[in-house]
């Protein structure tokens, strides 16, 4: 009969041997001769981490109960480390297992006897992410319903000695039989060249049963660390987006917590999963982990270390599968941690409910004529601005015309800002048709009057807000106070205020809810000082320069970012609006700091970016029923 002898040399320091190395096998029908296993075509045997098989010829020797093993203790430093040796009947295909893990002194014969024993058929695959492969030494340890391994060496498995990035490995190995498998525990050490080793599931099958017992690991081993695991942790994917905006990536180190229905997790450090050029604009970074099971997740806290300046992060969404349950979840964002918008912004908790949207006004520019006006509102704004020209008659009274006056053409689509800025209509019809439009446009919401005052008195600007008053209540109002558009009255300074005073003291009462103020060439903070001593309430602050191109745009960003915060905090200004952008690269770079409008001279082209990935979960075209003057 034929007989495979395998022998296993352990994994400690100076475990090999060059002695010659004798068996003998011990049957209940027969026993062997003294067997010397050192014929074998590999001449370097039992050498450490090493497995030599031997094939034997010999009678049946019945059930084996017992080896004796010895070496004649041949060469300096003959001792030898024995780990186990396996004994398989090829003929009855029946197999024989002695746990040895032992030092074999030289011209000393050791016996053992078998324990009882099954065949692992064991699958390792080792992450993607570079660097995970290693050398070093792999030690695991199955413990089972019964008993357990003891740690047993991979590496003498592998077909190179080595785990290699991206790779699975499949071997055989008899062991104890631990019954049915529980747990698994791993250890490695530091020998090899790259020691720490990233695992992403290990695979445990006894011949005799039909599946695997699978082990989620997705994490790095390092060297001199004990791990456990259970087939019951949970294998859960990530999906994380970062936001396709300026500066929208960050090299920080981000980590989160998760919590859910069971419970939550410890710390997991993101950048241990993820590639060295994670979290890059414009991305999907995607990674598995494995917990214990969470049970539903409904909560995610994240932070980033933000460790150098302009290491802000734009998070658009994180997405969970639970590859057990195959339940997916979205947690939203799609906004920034950074310390610059807010000191506890690097430190938030995400949910799976849906984000509210703010409201928002895409501000057509400029539309001085009726024409221009259903052109904006039929590309799809929902707000306008037009410019109102006093002029001061003999009679002492004054007229008023929409009116912008000569500007040069700035816009690259060629939108003919020259004639537009040349166009000229009385205000009365001008106000006539705008009531028309809004009745015709259910989604027309906002009208900024941009008040041109340069040439007003001082000592008439009251008198001026009172006539204006008395023509928008006479042709645009006209005593019907029910779901009106909501009106902006805009001026350039502080030192225009007295125009308010004579508007809102002339206007109704009834229509007051519907008419802000703003101040549109000030700072924020003068503004905001302005308004504080006025009793109206509605207010808001606009800034920006004619055309912005995205380079000079750079200032306007900061200033924005702190006036959203103050406006959040102080709500003394209720919102705050840009004007004017003509290219999308600023519109985005300016949509990023939460401001409520912005005023465009082609309505389509912010109406596009307001459909990107990045915005469209953060930002709605405000409809008539969202109050303009609150703070959102």
């Amino acid at each position: 009969m034929d007989y495979k002898i395998s022998i296993k040399t352990g994994s400690v320091s100076n475990a090999g041997t060059d002695a010659d190395v004798t068996i003998k096998i011990y049957g209940s029908l027969f026993n062997t001769q003294d067997l010397t296993l050192n014929e074998h075509k590999n001449k370097n045997v039992f050498e450490k981490d090493n497995i030599d098989a031997f094939l034997i010829e010999s009678q049946n020797i019945g059930e084996i109960e017992k080896i004796e093993i010895w070496h004649n203790n041949k060469w300096l430093g003959a001792d030898w480390f024995l780990e186990s040796v396996t004994i398989e009947n090829i003929t009855d295909n029946k197999s024989y297992f002695f746990q040895v893990k032992k030092w074999i002194e030289g011209n000393k014969k050791y016996e053992f006897t078998p324990i009882e024993n099954v065949k692992y058929e064991i699958e390792i695959a080792i992450g993607t992410l570079s660097g995970s492969g290693s050398n070093s030494n792999l030690y695991i340890s199955i413990i089972g319903s019964k008993s357990h391994t003891y740690f047993f060496n991979v590496k003498p498995y592998l077909p190179n000695k080595e785990f290699i990035t991206g790779h699975s490995y499949v071997f055989e190995t008899h062991n104890e039989d631990v019954g049915q498998i529980n747990e698994i525990k791993l250890k490695s050490d530091s020998e090899g060249f790259n020691s720490n080793l990233f695992i992403n599931r290990i695979k445990i099958k006894k011949t005799s049963e039909d599946e695997p017992r699978i082990f989620p690991i997705f994490r790095w081993l390092k060297p001199n660390n004990e791990y456990s695991f259970s087939p019951n942790n949970v294998e859960y994917s990530f999906k994380i987006s970062t936001g396709n905006v300026s500066a929208g990536g960050t090299d920080a180190n981000v980590s989160m917590i998760l919590y859910g229905t069971n419970g939550n997790s410890d710390e997991i450090k993101l950048n241990d999963y993820i590639a060295k050029n994670a979290f890059e604009a414009g991305r999907y970074d995607y990674f598995k982990i494995s917990l214990r099971d969470l049970g539903e997740i409904n909560k995610i806290k994240i932070w980033h270390d933000e460790q150098f300046l302009g290491d802000g992060w734009y998070l658009n969404k994180i997405e969970i599968k639970n590859e057990k349950s195959s339940l997916k979840l979205e947690f939203p964002f799609y906004s920034w941690l950074d310390k610059s918008e807010n000191p506890q912004s690097i430190n938030v908790e995400l949910t799976t409910l849906p984000l509210i949207p703010r409201p928002f006004y895409a501000i057509a520019h400029m539309v001085n004529t009726p024409a221009y006006v259903e052109e904006a509102l039929d590309m799809g704004s929902n707000a306008i601005e037009f410019d109102i020209t006093p002029s001061l008659e003999k009679d002492d009274n004054f007229s008023f015309t929409v009116f912008h006056g000569f500007r040069p053409d700035f816009d690259p689509d060629k939108v003919n800002l020259m004639e537009r800025s040349l166009a000229k209509t009385d205000l009365a019809i001008f106000l006539n048709k705008l009531r028309e439009f809004e009745k015709q446009y259910p989604k027309f919401s906002l009208c900024i009057f941009d008040c041109k005052l340069g040439g007003v008195p001082k000592s008439k600007l009251n008198q001026c807000g009172m006539q204006l008053a008395e023509v928008i209540e006479k042709s645009f109002c006209k005593n019907d106070p029910n779901n009106r558009v909501n009106c902006i009255m805009s001026v350039g300074k502080k030192n225009y205020t007295a125009f308010f005073d004579g508007f809102f003291e002339t206007l109704p009462k009834e229509f007051r809810r519907y008419f802000g103020a703003d101040l549109s060439e000030e700072s924020f903070q003068i503004t905001e000082k302005t308004f504080e001593k006025r009793n109206e309430g509605n207010f808001w602050w606009g800034s920006g320069i004619a055309s912005q191109a995205p380079k000079a745009l750079r200032n306007y960003v900061p200033q924005f970012l702190i006036a959203a915060k103050k406006r959040t905090i102080r709500g003394i200004i209720k919102k705050i609006y840009y004007w004017t952008l003509d290219d999308p690269d600023s519109m985005e770079k300016m949509l990023v700091t939460k401001l409520d409008g912005i005023i465009v001279n082609n309505p389509l082209k912010l109406l596009r970016v307001l459909e990107k990935e990045e915005f469209k979960h953060t930002y709605k075209l405000a409809e008539r029923n969202d109050n303009p003057f609150i703070v959102i």
